[in-house]
């Protein structure tokens, strides 16, 4: 343990630290070297530390011998000039020159130095106004030019250069006050900077209190106006011109009645040429001719009237200042605004206003913040509400695409064939990008946006954008926290009384002002979409006919199916694209009652073919031109049916099947993404009602032939009773093809709420006609005279056959 506690430094010689273990010998050397680092380091500061003094110290050394050498030439100098005998010889030629100078050199003497300390004054006030130097100076030097030159006027013997130098400082007069003036309308001027330009003015312009204080509000009322009518950098000044008609409040409130009255006051104290900031003017050259300025000019007092406006006349001077002011910014305001023609930039200009207000705690008696607070949100509020009626209106511009596309496909129909998902085109265009090409166009192909509806549909989302962002500004309103001043402290009643003001505030700007416009933004879309719901119902009136089978019977896709289905797309991405404000509330009611008489024109064009040619083979079907089937012989429907004792028919006639096919088609042909479950309810309809119009047709007609060929009918009764049965096979069939679901769903396109519930009050209105088919079935098979079991046995394969099939006319079952 001894030999923890070792001190090599203690060791006379080397010798004695090997006398210890080893490892006593390692820790000794271990700590002679971080005693020699140490060491090291201490002696690098040292040196480091004395070189810098060493260097500090020649520096002071160089700066001593030029400063030396500076004195000793100025002492040099001076005692050469000031020797005994120079100045003895300068006293005599003075005395001498004093004896011989007569009354007449004195005048001249005396016009001589009033011209130059007049001519000094136009120098320095020129010489200050140009350096931006004190103006309270430069008007104290005017006052004294113009006591000189009033001076010198009234001598005999007054030269033309004091003509020239009246001249000059009527000049110089102008630019002073403009410097004051423009130094009176800064809103950045600090409030010392501010009585001394108000002191210039008062003494170069000889004004009282009262037209000093006249003088700078009207100046302040200049500079706003200025600042509104400024364009340069948009929209800011309308904010600085109100912090200028803020700050003139809180100026005119802190100089009256006693600080500007006590800086006019201190003018009278004192004569100017006593003035030490008049003395030190160098152009005046005082020290050599004050002796020649008469007395009257060097003990001369302004005399300034201080006291002629009193707290009561200063209250009642800022109030009419602020109602004309603010008057006058309201109306430059009004102006601003009105050339503003983006809600987002209004809003933003809103919010630096209100901000601007309500963070300068402004309080004139006899005008509370709030009336101003209401007009400036009156102005905006205005502004804004035309803003939005704009934006709203511009909806028309749709309403004319629509127009325009409505027209000329009514001139020049042409068909979307192009739009098919299996077009070759698609599958040779660009992946590049994440296939952002081939998506869009499978979407487009997918929701019918041909070339017609293409413009209409951006025409659209641009106007959209637009709402959507306008709406989410006026949101965005009612989430502003507004910074309410902090006042000096207050009584209990008085926090109450300004806590419930700072509520009624922020509940008018975030409560009330949103609200206006949420009501008007939400009352001209509604004006605007059922207008444009008006121009939709007129150009629908003329294509809505009536046409008959016989007249449309060769009539391929036309105009009217062209135009129908254009309508229906155009319709359909109105409704999934209303504006927020129409569906955050309710269902909108718009363009719910256009949908099923589109749906009704485009159902019966699309059916009135396929009806045809279904009457015409129901009655070759059952009116025959051909001879009877004689005994034995197998009629061509035989091949249809199935069974040994009692065959049935398993399969429907080739013109029932054709009848579906060319409906499946005729919808495919208009496209896959008009028929959702209202369409498809629409065209059921009808196709079940031509369906038993024609078989009733051709039943009395076959009624009517049998009773004129009586002798026939024995012959054929059999035969006959074979067509019934498989009639009626096919209308079963057709009851399960055209079945309208009550809970019918759409793969397509969903449709909003409002057209489910049309879908339901037509199930509901038309119970009757749904029943047609099964009435019409059922004529059929008492004619044909089937046991139950052969009727039930018949049924079971229509539906058999109709799961088979019913893919094939997905289409019908959307």
């Amino acid at each position: 343990m001894a030999t923890d506690r070792l001190d090599p430094k203690t060791f006379k010689s080397c010798e004695e630290a090997f006398q210890y273990p080893i490892p006593a010998v390692r820790r000794m050397e271990h700590q002679l070297r971080g005693d020699i680092s140490a060491n090291k380091e201490k002696l690098r500061t040292l040196v480091g530390a004395s070189h810098r003094e060493l260097l500090g110290t020649a520096e002071r050394i160089v700066d001593m011998s030029t400063t030396i050498k500076e004195v000793d030439t100025y002492i040099t100098s001076l005692g050469r000039k000031c020797n005994a005998g120079v100045l003895d010889k300068k006293k005599e030629n003075y005395i001498a020159w004093k004896d011989e100078m007569p009354g007449k050199d004195k005048k001249s003497y005396a016009l001589a130095s009033q011209i130059a300390v007049l001519n000094g004054c136009t120098a320095s006030i020129s010489h200050l106004l140009r350096t931006g130097g004190s103006l309270l100076l430069a008007s104290k030097t005017l006052v004294i030019s113009r006591l000189l030159h009033k001076l010198i006027s009234q001598g005999t013997d007054s030269p033309p250069f004091v003509d020239s130098l009246r001249n000059k400082l009527g000049l110089l007069r102008r630019k002073l006050l403009a410097q004051v003036d423009k130094q009176m309308g800064r809103s950045n001027t600090s409030l010392e900077v501010l009585i001394e330009a108000l002191c210039a003015f008062s003494l170069a312009t000889s004004s009282s209190l009262t037209d000093v204080v006249r003088h700078f509000q009207h100046v302040r009322l200049e500079s706003i106006s200025a600042q509104l009518s400024r364009r340069r950098d948009g929209h800011a000044n309308t904010v600085r011109a109100l912090k200028l008609f803020i700050r003139t409040i809180h100026d005119t409130h802190t100089l009256l009645p006693r600080r500007l009255s006590d800086a006019l006051r201190k003018l009278r104290s004192q004569q100017l040429l006593e003035d030490p900031d008049v003395r030190n003017i160098f152009e005046l050259n005082l020290d050599l001719h004050e002796r020649w300025i008469p007395n009257d000019v060097k003990k001369f007092v302004p005399w300034i009237r201080h006291d002629d406006l009193q707290k009561t006349q200063a209250v009642n001077i800022l109030k009419q200042w602020v109602q004309q002011a603010f008057e006058t910014y309201t109306n430059g305001l009004n102006s601003n605004l009105a050339e503003i023609n983006d809600v987002e930039i209004l809003a933003n200009l809103r919010k630096q206003l209100i901000e601007a207000w309500l963070s300068s705690s402004t309080q004139v008696s006899g005008i509370p913040a709030s009336s101003i607070l209401n007009k400036l949100r009156e102005s905006v509020n205005n502004r804004l509400v035309s803003l939005i009626q704009e934006d709203v209106s511009r909806l028309c511009s749709v309403g004319e695409g629509i127009s325009t596309v409505f027209l000329g496909l009514l001139e020049s129909p042409h068909s979307s064939s192009s739009l098919s998902l299996w077009d070759p085109t698609l599958s040779s265009m660009d992946f590049s990008r994440g296939a952002a090409a081939f998506k869009k166009a499978i979407s487009d192909r997918r929701h019918g946006h041909d070339v017609s509806i293409q413009h209409t549909l951006n025409t659209y989302k641009v106007w959209l954008s637009t709402i959507e962002k306008t709406h989410g500004l006026i949101q965005e309103m009612q989430k502003i926290k507004w910074d309410m001043p902090l006042g000096e402290e207050l009584s209990s009643d008085e926090e109450d009384e300004d806590s419930s003001r700072e509520k009624s505030a922020e509940r008018l700007l975030n409560e009330v002002d949103p609200s206006l416009l949420q009501s008007e933004f939400r009352t001209s879309l509604e004006t605007a979409f059922s207008t444009l719901q008006s121009l939709l119902s007129t150009h629908m009136k003329t294509i809505i006919t009536p046409e008959t089978p016989t007249t449309a019977s060769q009539k391929p896709p036309n105009s009217t199916l062209i135009v129908t289905i254009y309508l229906l797309r155009a319709i359909r991405f109105l409704l999934f694209s209303l504006p927020t404000p129409l569906t955050s509330s309710s269902p909108s009611p718009f363009f719910a009652p256009l949908i099923p008489s589109l749906h009704t024109s485009l159902s019966t064009t699309i059916s009135t073919k396929p009806l045809y040619k279904f009457t015409l083979s129901t009655h070759k079907f059952l009116n025959p031109s051909k001879p009877q089937v004689k005994d034995g012989e197998i009629p061509a429907f035989a091949t249809l049916w199935e069974g040994e004792t009692t065959p049935l028919p398993v399969l429907p006639c080739p013109f029932t099947y054709r009848f579906l096919r060319d409906v499946v088609y005729g919808m495919s042909d208009a496209g896959a993404d008009v028929w959702n479950p209202a369409a498809a309810l629409a065209l059921k309809k009808i196709l079940r009602k031509g369906v038993c119009e024609a078989i009733g047709k051709n039943l009395d007609q076959e009624d009517k032939n049998n009773e004129n060929n009586d002798e026939n009918q024995n012959n054929n009764k059999e035969r006959e009773r074979e067509r019934l049965v498989q009639l009626l096979f096919d209308i079963t069939y057709l009851q399960h093809a055209l079945s309208i679901s009550k809970n019918s769903n759409s793969n397509d396109a969903i449709p909003p709420p409002n057209e489910e519930t049309q879908i339901k009050k037509e199930e509901n209105e038309n119970e009757n006609e749904e029943d047609a088919l099964p009435t019409t079935a059922s004529t059929i098979s008492k004619k044909a005279n089937l046991a139950p079991t052969e009727e039930k046995k018949l049924r079971r394969n229509a539906e058999d056959y109709w799961r088979r099939t019913a893919l094939l006319f997905a289409l019908l079952d959307c």
